[in-house]
């Protein structure tokens, strides 16, 4: 059965998907107020989701064919903090939106009123929460999309690698780095992308605690003393944890920074004892420990 769906603008930013999943296909009519679009504009600014907003006005402008853009005597009214109410008259400015229509919004608040002007609403399941889009890249493709280089396809319940030429190659041995054996399937994915050596730069995300650190310093001291393919090991992290209060540390600048830096510190530790290094130099401009 067709639905008509009219999306707020946090299911745009949340999932640059949503106009496409929403449609199913050619199933149902997609509807974008103008007051959406003014949000949109206005959040291409803002620091923290700025880079999602645009990320929705391309989707849009990709779509604009089967799009609908709701436009009536209410679509022009000036734009105010409070877009929601703007967006609600636009809806209710069209008998056939207010009869057929559904305002999907992941905002509960937007739900209620609408639903007390007698407008149908619906939540959004499939948000992925200011995300950018290399962020919502699982480092996967489905088997039936476009190959992407340098990413993995599950075929006949097996992961391939897809090379830079096209070309699939089977991940069907497990990985040991250090004398460290990955617990799961994907970290034994990590590591086959932290050891390649035709890759310049290899990125690993996921939820803390997962792992990914001691992962990556494992490959890292696999690649310099084992394998010789590296010369050094540079450890760079943010220190925007520490904020401004940083200052007020006691100490040097190493004393203040060392906070930030003991995790790691602790982790490389764990590994030698795992498998020892020749030389661990804790200052690097004293080698002659």
């Amino acid at each position: 059965m067709q639905k008509h769906y009219i999306v707020d603008t946090n299911i745009l930013i949340e999932n640059p998907d949503a106009l496409s999943i929403l449609r199913n296909g050619e199933e149902n009519f997609i509807y974008i107020p103008n007051h959406v679009l003014f949000e949109l504009d206005k959040l291409k600014s803002d620091e923290k989701i700025g880079s999602a907003a645009q990320i929705a006005v391309k989707k849009i402008e990709d779509n604009k064919d089967w799009l609908i853009f709701i436009n009536n005597e209410k679509s022009h009214s000036p734009y105010t903090d409070n877009v929601d109410n703007h967006i609600l008259s636009e809806i209710k400015n069209d008998s056939f939106l207010i009869k057929n229509g559904t305002l999907v919004t992941s905002d509960r608040l937007l739900r209620i009123n609408a639903e007390n002007q007698n407008i149908k609403t619906d939540d959004f399941l499939n948000s992925l929460p200011f995300l950018t889009s290399s962020e919502q890249h699982t480092g996967f493709y489905k088997i039936d999309e476009e190959p992407i280089i340098n990413s993995f396809v599950w075929k006949d319940g097996k992961p391939f690698f897809t090379n830079s030429k096209h070309e699939l190659k089977i991940i069907d041995y497990e990985h040991s780095v250090w004398n460290i054996k990955p617990k799961n399937i994907y970290q034994n994915l990590a590591f086959e992308l932290l050891l390649n050596n035709d890759l310049d730069i290899v990125t690993v995300q996921s939820k803390a605690g997962l792992g990914k650190t001691f992962l990556v310093l494992a490959a890292a001291l696999k690649l310099v003393f084992e394998n010789k393919t590296h010369k050094k090991i540079i450890i760079t992290k943010s220190s925007e944890e520490l904020g401004k209060s940083s200052g007020f540390l006691p100490g040097n600048l190493n004393e203040k920074f060392f906070p930030v830096i003991r995790p790691i510190l602790d982790l490389i530790y764990k590994l030698q004892e795992i498998r020892s290094i020749n030389k661990l130099f804790i200052n690097p401009d004293d080698v002659s420990q």
